[in-house]
Order: structure tokens, then C-alpha cells, then sequence
């Protein structure tokens, strides 16, 4: 049983893998065209990455979206903002995925 959900774990992980592969370019897209910086994370200097772990759906809806590297509690938030609204744009995958996504703040 436990060799079983092994073996699934790292089928699943490749489809994950795979998907953003092909479709890396049009994630990254949809995720820079609906990224605002977080006004206070602005005026209060704060950088960082946050990664986002989420479940995408066949019907491009998502699920369970979590933190799973913090940068700031501001970030989170707006990290978590921007999935939602950046994975109506993200291809759909042929079956349900669970994608972690980096999401960069850096002030220029």
C-alpha cells in the first residue's frame, strides 16, 4: 500500500512537471499581466518569493492554494490573490495537478 501511493505520488509529481514545462511561458505570462505590488509591501520596502502550492483543476478551476514558502505576510496574501486570478488564464491540463509556483516581489 505504501509503495503503491509512492509510485503515484512521483507519476502525478512528472504529469506536474511536464504540464508546466509545455506550458511555462503562458503561466508566467498570465501570472506578470495580473501581479500588483502590495502598496504597503512597497512603502514598507519588504522583497521576497512566495511559493504557492495549488490543486488545477481539469476545468481550469483551482483548489486548496497554499503557502509554502513564506517572504512576508503581506506577500502571501497578494501571492495568493494573484494565482487566483492569473490561473483563469492558464491552459488546462488534461488531468487534475497539483503545481507549486514561485511568485517573485522585487522593488527596481
Amino acid at each position: 500500500m505504501f509503495e503503491s501511493s509512492i509510485a503515484q505520488k512521483k507519476i502525478s509529481t512528472d504529469i506536474s512537471k511536464e504540464y508546466i514545462n509545455i506550458n511555462q511561458n503562458e503561466i508566467f505570462q498570465a501570472i506578470k499581466k495580473v501581479q500588483k505590488y502590495p502598496r504597503m509591501a512597497k512603502k514598507m520596502k519588504i522583497e521576497g518569493r512566495v511559493k504557492v502550492s495549488f490543486r488545477l483543476l481539469k476545468n481550469s478551476n483551482i483548489q486548496d492554494i497554499k503557502i509554502v514558502k513564506s517572504a512576508h505576510n503581506i506577500l502571501n496574501k497578494d501571492a495568493i490573490k494573484t494565482i487566483k486570478m492569473a490561473s483563469l488564464f492558464f491552459p488546462s491540463p488534461k488531468e487534475d495537478l497539483t503545481l507549486v509556483i514561485p511568485i517573485v516581489y522585487r522593488l527596481n
